[in-house]
């Protein structure tokens, strides 16, 4: 069994704990649901009044980000890219995730990035980067990492003048120093800037010595500032009336001029300015007609709107505006569009998929995009945006880019993803004008550690883990290249059953499991749990590489390969759990063997194995009185002893004489014989080998 999501929704707000990143739980409940029967078409859960139940969400990976509801998606990385609440009411029928627990995840994502010249710093969710120990942020010089202090816990944007750079987020302390919510480095130590904000700062912007902060506060300094506030290098200042009914998102200056946007009805007094405005030093004036309004959100404040503005960038005299809108000053602009001091403008047809991130490279406008939003498995990229048409950098990323930075002709990007362009990246990569790579090839933000590593031709095989959360990773190089990569729990190269050295020996990396003449490579996983869940994945390595099948074992982690038949293939042996904590606990739980044969590229039941003869007259009529005698009879209940031949009859071909002994056994003064039967029948039915049982038995 996978992670676990339990839903509630009773009249009033519940609160629900989702472990996100935790290991896989022991089954002492029924088989769950798969997770896939709640989600509407675009990964969101489909929660209804009155709702409580749990689901399967192992092969998922929950994707969110402020301000928006949870996504789940199909992957082969099972890493998920928040933590949090689900917050869930039949009242107003909304659903949304709480900021308490925002930033709460894994140590392993990008939040931010900003450049001076040839430095590059990058905050977010890590404490270690480039094997430099960064609690929260580091600088990239070009050649090597370096930590600022003693770092900061809870940043989320940040801005650069020169030497000097500002970090924005949800914090008390930077470097040990008190600061609220914002804080300054000089290159030697962090400070504060005055008393700082009283909330969350989601967007900086810097001209000179002039800062701008944007976000959920309300005052800067000990003055009331609504959403917006201006820091001149010795104090706070408001910008007029600041933002009403929202909050900023975005922030970009061009000379004296400062560009906001977010979700938000008005800016100071001015009519037109929901969602972008303008300030001009001394007043706020509506760009144009401003945005259109097509989409319904819950943000994390619980302010329900119909469309924001999300990202802002200005180059000169032009302005880049993303988010969720399809016109911009009456003109079409589907999530992106551009001000020229005088107009609106489309940028070609746009986007027509979610904008993650945006930035400005000389006269290049670099976009990251999510594409086919409203599938359960999207795809992610980096958009070029010329002044004449559209083009992409690569062939995309595993999860969104959440942040971009230009400097010349090289763009950095940072945020969840761990490929970029088929490359290893591990959450921030460079791209050169021709191709993504890492920044360096110390696994940078990395903090799992390597478990294993084995080599088979060109091929090289690794294994990493982190004993704090549980989470692994896979990773297979061809010739030193990344061909491969999957996140998850525990991998083991061979069987996860370490200790039995003869069966790794047969399934040792190269060798030919399948018969076919091709050497394959046998991976384990173990989902961390008390002992379940176990999964193996079969790969080919020869000339080509391939993904061939994946079995899933569950609570099997004993379970091995071996050639039974004398044919040169293995057969996988391991046990059918169906029955695991149905009539008593774990450990004496039926769980009768199964073999399965590799046959089109899956494994298969090998009925010829599994089938036995048929115990003798002698032997059935001994069971038959020692489960007639057994004690529990008394308290009308079937013995486990019942059960258990029935299953080991019906798993070797012995149906028929299954039936026979329920018939016989069951005494005739204890009633619910045929309602036991039926429902044992059902238990059967759940088991994923069945259908090859019941043709096995002729049934």
């Amino acid at each position: 069994m996978g992670r676990r999501i339990w839903i509630l929704e009773p009249m009033l707000l519940i609160l629900a704990i989702l472990p996100c990143l935790g290991k896989g739980s022991t089954q002492s409940e029924t088989a769950l649901r798969p997770l896939s029967e709640i989600l509407n078409p675009d990964g969101t859960v489909r929660l209804q009044p009155g709702f409580e139940g749990s689901f399967n969400s192992y092969s998922f990976r929950m994707i969110c980000a402020p301000g928006q509801a949870p996504r789940f998606v199909r992957a082969s990385s099972s890493r998920s890219v928040c933590a949090g609440k689900i917050i869930a009411t039949a009242l107003s029928g909304t659903h949304y995730w709480s900021t308490e627990f925002h930033n709460s995840g894994g140590n392993d994502w990008v939040s931010d990035l900003a450049v001076s010249g040839t430095t590059l710093y990058v905050s977010g969710n890590f404490t270690k980067v480039g094997g430099v120990s960064a609690n929260g942020i580091a600088k990239w010089d070009g050649t090597k990492w370096s930590a600022l202090g003693s770092g900061i816990d809870g940043i989320s944007v940040l801005a650069v003048s020169g030497t000097t750079l500002y970090a924005g987020g949800k914090f008390t302390t930077a470097g040990g120093t008190p600061a609220n919510n914002i804080a300054r480095w000089d290159g030697t130590k962090w400070s504060a800037l005055g008393s700082g904000l009283n909330d969350w700062v989601s967007a900086l912007a810097v001209s000179a010595t002039t800062l701008y902060a944007g976000g959920y506060f309300t005052t800067a300094g000990g003055v009331s500032a609504n959403h917006i506030a201006k820091w001149d290098g010795a104090g706070w200042s408001a910008l007029g009336a600041g933002i009403k009914n929202g909050y900023v998102r975005a922030l970009a200056v061009s000379g004296t001029t400062l560009y906001a946007g977010g979700d938000f009805e008005t800016a100071g007094s001015a009519r037109g300015t929901s969602y972008i405005a303008k300030w001009d030093g001394t007043r706020w004036s509506a760009l144009g007609a401003g945005m259109n309004a097509y989409i319904k959100i819950v943000n994390p404040m619980g302010v329900t709107s119909d469309n924001f503005v999300n990202f802002l960038a200005a180059s000169g005299t032009t302005l880049y505006v993303g988010g969720d809108f399809t016109t911009a000053g009456g003109v079409s602009a589907n999530h992106i569009a551009k001000w020229d001091g005088a107009g609106w403008s489309g940028l070609g047809l746009g986007t027509n998929v979610w904008v993650s991130s945006l930035t400005v490279g000389g006269t290049t406008l670099y976009v990251g995009e999510e594409l086919n939003p409203e599938n359960p498995q999207p795809e992610y990229r980096v958009a070029v945006w010329d002044g004449k048409s559209w083009s992409a950098l690569d062939s995309g990323m595993d999860l969104p880019a959440e942040a971009l930075a230009a400097s010349g002709t090289t763009l950095f990007a940072g945020g969840w993803f761990t490929a970029a362009g088929g490359v290893s990246v591990d959450h921030i990569a460079k791209w050169d004008g021709n191709k993504w790579s890492a920044l360096d090839s110390d696994d940078s933000f990395r903090t799992q550690k390597l478990d294993e590593q084995q080599s088979f031709q060109d091929y090289t095989v690794k294994t990493y883990s982190d004993a704090d959360n549980g989470l692994g990773s896979l990773e297979i190089y061809k010739s030193g290249q990344l061909i491969y990569q999957k996140d998850g729990y525990r991998f083991y190269i061979g069987l996860a059953d370490q200790d039995n050295i003869e069966g790794n020996k047969l399934v040792a990396i190269g060798h030919d499991l399948t018969g076919k003449g091709i050497p394959d490579l046998l991976i384990a996983e173990w989902t961390g749990g008390a002992h379940c869940c176990y999964n193996f994945y079969l790969f080919e390595i020869g000339r080509k590489f391939r993904e061939v099948t994946e079995i899933e074992a569950q609570h099997g982690g004993l379970s091995y390969f071996k050639d039974l038949d004398g044919d040169g293939k293995l057969e996988f042996v391991g046990n059918d759990f169906t029955f695991a904590y149905v009539y008593t606990d774990f450990a004496d739980s039926p769980a009768p063997r199964i073999i399965l044969r590799f046959q089109s590229d899956r494994y298969v039941l090998a009925a010829d194995l599994m089938r036995k003869p048929a115990p003798s007259v002698a032997d059935v009529e001994s069971k038959i009185r020692e489960i007639r005698g057994a004690d529990s009879w008394q308290q009308n209940a079937p013995p486990l002893e019942l059960w258990a031949w029935m299953i080991q009859l019906i798993y070797t071909g012995q149906a028929k004489l299954a039936w026979n002994v329920y018939d016989r056994a069951w005494p005739e003064t204890v009633p619910g014989k045929e309602d036991s039967l039926v429902d044992f029948q059902s238990k059967l039915s759940q088991s994923p080998y069945w259908p090859q049982i019941k043709k096995m038995n002729g049934i």
